[in-house]
C-alpha cells in the first residue's frame, strides 16, 4: 500500500489541482490487520475508551467490521473538540483538542521549531515530558536541555504559587516573557514582556543608526524613526 501511496503523492505533485476523491480501495482488511498489531500492548485506551487487549480478543472479525464500514461509507473518524481560549481583547482563539490517551485536555502551540505544550492533568504532562525525548531521539532529534522543562502556569498557577509563598513562574517564547497576570476586570490573562536581551539588541540597533544618520535632514530621518516607533508598537501586547 506505501508504494500506491506514493504514487498519489507523486500524482498530487505533478498536477495541483488534480482531485482524489478516494483511496478506500488501497486500505485491505490485511494492511488494517496489520496497523493493529504494530499497536504497543500496554498503551492506554483511545478516544473510543477500548484497550488493545479487548480489541484482541476479537481482532479479525473487529478488523473485518471496520473494513466494512470503510468500504460502506459509514466509518466516521472521531471529531476534534473545538475550545476557545479567552483574550485581553474580548475576542477569543479556537484550539482543537484530542484526548487519545490524557486524562485531561492538552492541546499545543508551534512556530517553526518552537512549541508549548499545554495539559490540563499535571500526570498527563509529566508523562510526556518522559516519553518525548525517546521519540525524538527516533527520528535522529534532540529537545534542548535548557529550554525544555516542565512548569505551572495559568489561571491557578498565581494562587497555588501564593499559597506556597513563592511567585508563579514564567516562561520565554518568541522573543516575549510570559506572565500570569490580571486584566484590568481583574480576570486572568497572560501578559507579554519583551526579554531584557532582546530589548537591549534592539535598542543597541537604534542608536547606532541615529549616530550613523545624525547629520542628515531631519524630515528623512523622522519618517524613518516613525515607521520603528509604528513597528515596534505592533509587536508589543504588554
Amino acid at each position: 500500500m506505501c508504494a500506491d501511496i506514493d504514487r498519489i503523492a507523486e500524482l498530487a505533485k505533478e498536477d495541483p489541482k488534480r482531485q482524489f476523491y478516494s483511496i478506500a480501495h488501497l486500505i485491505t482488511v490485511e494492511k488494517l490487520y496489520e496497523a493493529f498489531r504494530s499497536l504497543r500492548k500496554d498503551a492506554s485506551a483511545g478516544v473510543d475508551g477500548v484497550k488493545y487487549a479487548e480489541y484482541e480478543t476479537n481482532a479479525e472479525e473487529n478488523v473485518r467490521q471496520l473494513h466494512r464500514r470503510l468500504v460502506e461509507g459509514k466509518y466516521q473518524v472521531q471529531p476534534l473538540r473545538r475550545v476557545y481560549i479567552p483574550k485581553e481583547n474580548g475576542q477569543q482563539r479556537p484550539i482543537s483538542t484530542v484526548k487519545p490517551r490524557m486524562k485531561g485536555e492538552a492541546y499545543e502551540i508551534r512556530f517553526a521549531d518552537d512549541a508549548i505544550l499545554c495539559f490540563q492533568n499535571k500526570e498527563d504532562a509529566e508523562k510526556v515530558l518522559s516519553v518525548l525525548p525517546k521519540r525524538f531521539e527516533k527520528y535522529g532529534l534532540t529537545l534542548h536541555p535548557e529550554k525544555t522543562r516542565l512548569i505551572e502556569f495559568g489561571r491557578y498557577a498565581a494562587r497555588n504559587a501564593k499559597q506556597r509563598g513563592k511567585k508563579p513562574e514564567t516562561f520565554d517564547f518568541l522573543g516575549f516573557k510570559h506572565i500570569c497576570a490580571r486584566s484590568r476586570k481583574g480576570k486572568f490573562a497572560v501578559h507579554g514582556r519583551t526579554l531584557a536581551k532582546r530589548l537591549r539588541r534592539g535598542l543597541k540597533a537604534i542608536t547606532g543608526w541615529c549616530k550613523q544618520h545624525r547629520h542628515e535632514p531631519v524630515a528623512g530621518t523622522s519618517r524613518v524613526w516613525m515607521s520603528i516607533n509604528t513597528s515596534s508598537a505592533c509587536f508589543s501586547f504588554v
